[in-house]
């Protein structure tokens, strides 16, 4: 049977099964039948949108975040927009960010190799980080940003605010809203801003590494150190020799351990777009954290240009974490059990076991 001797309401159903706003394009391409009824003014929308809610939603949260401003408070839930293409197109852009970290969740949630814990997320669960991302892009926009200075963060108006954002939210989309936090908080210590002790481990294994590789690559030396042969002293070589500032322009991070949790606390303030910007320039372009100077000064920068000169960012860590904290206290639960929950894997976005 032709595709269009099919019914126009079933075309628009196979034409809603595709799973990706790429996949129902690529599928209206292949006939004229199919493009005039997915380009035809009654379907376009409704079935770019309904796939776009499979792909990247929920999109009432997502729309949250985009219709987001400062004339009314975070909490109050603004009417939808109409849907429109600029609108899609925004939503597109904010999705793939929730979506990219979706894909890194894994191999940042489980970090050792060869773990058997390691596993893609299900769909549902992929639903559950998009929402989570979402809401911590929201409670960013609102919350962190010069008009929330180090003063305000303990005056009670202002936890009350922030908890009115948080607590319609059950105490399980809480819980995935830490597990995100967390798996943000790990890709800035090891990719964004490592810590003095991360920078001179992976300096080390560099240089072992290399060490290992011009040994493999030249067997003379292997012999002539088998024989009783020894490498010159430091002080003898060659100026031209590579060093470690060289490799990295510097041997320092962002602090040691006992001030380092301060800073990471200053970067979790960034939206996930933004941490995804940073990790995408660092890490993607780089490789690693090889461009040691360059990379600690383009990171300053970045925040800096966030900061807008006034001295708001620095020292007025992420208040995200205290207020799920009060909220969830609030209702009688310890926190403590909460994070237990997601560290055992009966909490949070992966749940690896099933729990009552």
């Amino acid at each position: 049977m032709a595709l269009s001797s099919l019914p126009n309401e079933i075309t628009v159903q196979i034409l809603q099964s595709c799973n990706s706003i790429s996949d129902v394009l690529a599928l209206a391409a292949t006939c004229r039948h199919l493009r005039t009824v997915l380009h035809s003014p009654s379907n376009r929308l409704t079935t770019l949108y309904e796939v776009a809610e499979a792909q990247f939603g929920p999109l009432e949260e997502a729309i949250r975040v985009l219709t987001y401003n400062d004339s009314q408070p975070a909490h109050v839930v603004r009417p939808t927009p109409p849907r429109s293409l600029p609108l899609l197109e925004q939503i597109l852009e904010l999705g793939h960010v929730a979506n990219t970290w979706a894909d890194m969740y894994p191999m940042k949630k489980w970090r050792k190799e060869g773990s058997v814990l390691r596993r893609l997320l299900t769909p549902m669960e992929r639903r559950h980080l998009r929402r989570a991302c979402y809401r911590i892009a929201l409670y960013s926009l609102a919350y962190h940003t010069q008009d929330y200075p180090t003063t305000t963060r303990r005056s009670p108006a202002i936890i009350r605010e922030r908890a009115a954002l948080i607590r319609p939210w059950s105490t399980r989309e809480l819980a995935e809203m830490m597990d995100l936090q967390a798996v943000l908080r790990r890709t800035i210590q090891s990719s964004i801003a490592p810590s003095n002790q991360k920078v001179a481990k992976i300096q080390q294994r560099k240089h072992r590494d290399c060490f290992v590789f011009q040994q493999a690559k030249n067997p003379r030396s292997r012999v002539l150190m088998q024989q009783g042969h020894h490498l010159a002293p430091s002080s003898q070589v060659p100026k031209f020799v590579r060093t470690q500032e060289d490799i990295y322009g510097t041997s320092q991070g962002w602090g040691d351990e006992d001030v380092h949790c301060y800073v990471l606390d200053d970067m979790l303030k960034l939206t996930p777009s933004q941490l995804l910007d940073l990790y995408s320039t660092v890490v993607t372009t780089a490789g690693s954290y090889q461009l040691g100077k360059c990379t600690k000064e383009w990171v300053e920068a970045f925040v800096y240009q966030v900061d807008g000169g006034d001295g708001w960012f620095e020292h007025n860590g992420q208040t995200l974490g205290e207020t799920i904290q009060g909220v969830i206290e609030d209702r009688g639960d310890e926190i403590a059990d909460v994070q237990k929950g997601i560290d055992d894997g009966w909490f949070g976005i992966a749940q690896c076991s099933v729990h009552g």
